[in-house]
């Protein structure tokens, strides 16, 4: 979205990228994950995931 890596995500957390990913596709919800995407695309993540807000 903004040139962003999932791997340069991913390093930074100390993660895989397919943790990133899972958490980008739906398949898995992590707040400290979906934090990290969202300060990298400079975005809040209730606008990435709504739904997160309610929880």
């Amino acid at each position: 979205m903004k040139n962003v890596k999932q791997t340069e995500i991913a390093r930074s957390l100390g993660i895989t990228s397919a943790s990133v990913n899972e958490v980008i596709t739906g398949r898995r919800k992590n707040p400290r994950i979906r934090e990290a995407i969202a300060a990298a695309i400079n975005k809040p993540v209730s606008e990435i995931w709504p739904e997160a807000e309610q929880n």
